[in-house]
């Protein structure tokens, strides 16, 4: 059965689709007929591009940011006009990151020179999210190019740095192909995503089936559960590659490879059990770091929720989601935090810039972050 995850700024407009099928892009000839004009949200990228200088642009500048748009991405209202705001701010910061390279189009996290990136300027820690995100691009090309460049844009072969970061991008493509119907697309490219999903099997995976990943490699360093050489078991990884494992059987399926699909679904049971059994604080009742030495790290952490993403908890281990609400746990004046407040390692091991221990995610600058405890307390 076909799930689909929605990011959570355009859960809205993504609902209007069903209700308005081929309705949402005021393109061409759908304008006359559209239920939302475009022309009525042209007013926002106007004041986006006054707020800055812009000192940087690639494929897109801020010049051409509204014809782009407008061809783009789907419409979106609602009655609070800074929620309205958000959504189209996000598509217009989206834009800003797509760039052009010699294998096609690129996606970058920065929009400045990062030393640790690959080519291009491009760091795999994001793949998924810009995949999920652009997914809903009128124009399929932005992230099936982006695919395509970072597993075959090496002389045909993945990008040096692919394994940077963890990742969720076969579940992502799945994601995408839901609502661009490019089967073809999708089935050429299994070879490159199996063998991906082995090469994270050879190089993370330990001798109980659970996947292990230091925190900077999962984008989130200088965590209270984790560090920068630690090999724990994370919810992050084994939830990625659980959803990898789910996808690459339905996308094997979709190629008539049942022999295939069948494996990885074995695979994608096997890891939910493992999650389940292994990474389920049951005194806690939260998903938690285990540490690579032994033993849960004892520490809420946002990254407890993110197997709910790929629909792996049981209904009863929704008694975690109380946590956002409780001043003690997530919920803080400008945010949830990334920790739990109420853990004594709370704001303790911030360094170079980076903080996840429980700061909020917004504010990573020291300086910023110090003004921040100010509100966490």
């Amino acid at each position: 059965m076909k799930r689909i995850v929605f990011s959570y700024s355009i859960v809205v407009a993504v609902s209007l689709a069903g209700l308005f099928q081929g309705n949402l892009y005021a393109t061409g000839k759908q304008k006359d007929k559209s239920i939302l004009k475009v022309d009525d949200f042209k007013h926002f990228v106007d004041y986006f591009n006054r707020m800055e200088d812009e000192n940087l642009s690639f494929a897109i500048p801020n010049a051409e940011a509204w014809d782009w748009m407008k061809a783009n991405i789907p419409l979106f209202e609602c009655p609070q006009d800074n929620f309205e705001e958000i959504y189209y701010y996000r598509w217009w910061t989206y834009r800003k990151h797509i760039k052009e390279t010699p294998e096609g189009w690129g996606i970058t996290e920065f929009l400045v020179d990062r030393p640790y990136a690959d080519k291009y300027n491009l760091i795999a820690c994001a793949i998924g999210h810009h995949i999920m995100e652009g997914r809903w691009l009128h124009n399929p090309e932005y992230i099936q190019q982006y695919a395509h460049v970072w597993y075959r844009g090496n002389e045909g072969k993945p990008m040096n740095k692919l394994h940077k970061f963890s990742s969720w991008t076969p579940y992502a493509m799945l994601q995408a192909y839901y609502v661009n119907s490019d089967k073809d697309y999708l089935v050429d490219m299994l070879p490159d995503l199996t063998a991906d999903y082995k090469r994270w099997e050879e190089e993370r995976r330990n001798e109980n089936g659970l996947f292990w990943q230091n925190d900077v490699k999962d984008g989130m360093e200088e965590q209270i559960s984790g560090g920068r050489h630690e090999r724990n078991e994370r919810p992050t990884i084994n939830s990625y590659m659980f959803g990898n494992a789910e996808a690459l059987a339905e996308i094997a399926e979709l190629d008539g490879d049942q022999a295939t699909s069948k494996l990885y679904a074995a695979k994608a049971d096997t890891l939910k059990e493992l999650i389940d059994a292994n990474l389920w604080d049951p005194e806690d009742q939260f998903f938690e770091t285990v540490k690579e030495k032994g033993g849960f790290a004892k520490v809420r952490e946002q990254i407890g929720f993110i197997p709910w993403y790929f629909n792996i908890p049981t209904a009863e281990q929704s008694v975690a989601w109380k946590q956002i609400n409780d001043n003690n746990g997530f919920s803080a004046p400008f945010g949830l935090t990334t920790a739990e407040r109420r853990h004594p390692d709370f704001r303790s091991h911030g360094c170079c810039k980076c903080e996840w221990d429980g700061a909020n995610l917004a504010i990573r600058n020291r300086s910023n972050v110090d003004r921040i405890g100010e509100f966490a307390e």
